[in-house]
Formats: C-alpha cells, structure tokens, sequence
C-alpha cells in the first residue's frame, strides 16, 4: 500500500512539472553588430540573442526580409540604431498592432553630436528639392559605439534593460556588464594616452567618417573624403586633390579607410604620395569568419588603437 502511494505520489509531482510553464529566456533581437555584442556579452547564455545584418554585409545596403519581420515582432526586446537609415522600423511598428518594446540608440544615449562638414568634404547630393528647402532639426551622427567613453555607458545602459527585463538574472547580467566595461575602461586610458603624448593629432579618412565621436572625445582633428555615413562613394576631383594636399602637408604616415571599403580614394592618395593605406575599424560589422570566432568590439577597438598609433607617431 506505501509502495503504491509512494508511486502515485511520483505520477502526480511528474504530471505536475510537465505541465509547469517553462521558464521563458529572454529573446533579443539587435539590427547591428555593435548592439549585438554588447548584448552577447551581458546575457552569455541566459538569453538568445539575434543580429538582423549578416556578417559581412554592408550596414547600408540592409533591407529586412520576411524572416527578419517575424523576429522583430516575436521579441523581448529589438534594439537599434535610430538613425536615418532605420527609417522602416518606425514604418514596420507604426504598422502593426503588438506593442514592440524597443531600445532606439541615439534616443536613450547623452550628448549626441550632430553631423558636420569640414573643410575638403564631398557634399551629398539633395534629391528632393522639397527635403532640403524643410524645416528639419540637426542631423544627429550615429555612430555612438566608435569612442570607448561611449561603449561604456552603452553597457551600462543596455544592462539595466535587460535587468528589468529578467529580474532573476540581473546580477548575472550586472556582473558580464562590469567586466566587459573594464576592457574599454582600459582602452579608454590608453587612447587619452597616447594622443596626449603625441604631437601629431590629424587623422585622414579616405572615406566616409563614422568617427566623430572617437574625434571629438579624445581631441582628434580629422579630414575626410565624406561626413557621417555618406550614402555618396564618389568623391569629387577636388576632395580628392585636397586630401592628398593635406596628407603631403601634414606629412602623416598613413590615411585610413573603413571595414569593408573599396579603398579606391585611399589607394589614390597612396599613389601620388606614397604613405599607407591602413583599415580603422568602425565596428558596423564583422566577416563571416570573426563572427564565427566570436570577436568581440573590444578586440577590434584594441586594433583601432594600434593603428592610431602608428598613424599618430
């Protein structure tokens, strides 16, 4: 009789866990790389985390798919940019009747900076005449992730989300976010560093320039082929004739290009004044390869940090 309650007993508690709710992992979805490895390295394993852009792809030419949609509209959390290239967000949320909770970039992050012109840059071109005669505010830059004072509080930031969003992993999630914090900490001391101790403080981009902040926290001054990221490729003759001006007068050892970039004006300027053409690494997204190796921003900020160096010694 005590064997057979002893089994009954063990039927009900079994019947009772199976049908027990599961307890529900978080399930955030990040559109670039930057979002994507912050979140990755506060979460581990306690949570699943997706990337919109594939690996390798050019950040500007991403359109969503339907299988992107379905992702966005079936998380936790969808974390972004903001910017005026994630415009089909706003359009793909206003459009649908579930409440989406997101984190927009550049509306959670302090002191934004807005875009500017310096001397030598290709101006974009306007297409619609209406757009450029209208009464927009100031054209914020984006690129918040490009300075490690930033990616600091950006840690911070999405940690306490993801803190709220899963109370029984906060510390969890508290302790990964200090950790990755103390890698830029320390980068931030290395860069204030060695552009303190250096006497060149000019960098060239034969490119676009998605390093504003990195620039203007760490007392940078720049010239550049575009501002931003520039939907134009093409520079003009004379943007091109300025840099090479400026690379001759300023006598840097290298000018920089972007990830991914064609480096046509860099190898330009290369030929005409025969200085390096080196890669500062902007963080919008990595190789198939160095995602499958799990490479993180920190590591690719530590390279950054080594061609300024050269280019600034």
């Amino acid at each position: 009789m005590i064997k057979l309650l002893f089994k009954m007993s063990a039927l009900v508690v079994m019947l009772f866990l199976m049908n027990m709710p599961a307890f529900a992992r978080l399930n955030i979805v990040t559109l670039i790389y930057p979002q994507y490895d912050v979140v990755k390295h506060i979460v581990k394993d306690k949570a699943d985390v997706a990337m919109l852009l594939k690996p390798g792809m050019e950040v500007h030419t991403f359109e969503p798919v339907p299988g992107d949609i379905e992702k966005i509209l079936g998380c936790d959390l969808f974390i972004y940019t903001g910017s005026e290239h994630d415009e089909w967000v706003e359009e793909l949320l206003s459009s649908q009747g579930k409440k989406v909770k997101t984190l927009i970039l550049t509306e959670t992050m302090p002191k934004l900076y807005e875009e500017e012109m310096v001397e030598g840059m290709t101006a974009e071109e306007v297409e619609d005449e209406d757009e450029s005669n209208s009464s927009r505010g100031p054209e914020f830059d984006e690129h918040i992730w490009t300075s490690p004072r930033r990616d600091i509080q950006m840690i911070e930031l999405f940690c306490e989300k993801l803190a709220a969003l899963d109370p029984e992993n906060a510390e969890f999630f508290r302790a990964n976010a200090r950790d990755y914090a103390a890698r830029f900490t320390a980068l931030d001391k290395d860069l204030r560093d060695l552009i303190g101790k250096s006497e060149r403080k000019t960098i060239i981009m034969a490119d676009r320039f998605p390093f504003l902040y990195l620039a203007k926290d760490y007392g940078l001054d720049y010239f550049a082929a575009f501002k931003g990221c520039a939907a134009e490729s093409e520079a003009s003759a004379s943007t091109v004739a300025f840099l090479i001006s400026k690379t001759r007068e300023l006598k840097v050892p290298a000018v920089l290009t972007v990830e991914f970039s064609n480096e046509k004006i860099g190898r330009t300027i290369a030929a005409e004044t025969g200085v390096k053409v080196l890669t500062l690494n902007s963080c919008h997204n990595v190789s198939p390869e160095q995602f499958k190796s799990q490479l993180s921003m920190a590591e690719l900020m530590r390279a950054n940090l080594e061609v300024l160096k050269e280019v600034l010694n």
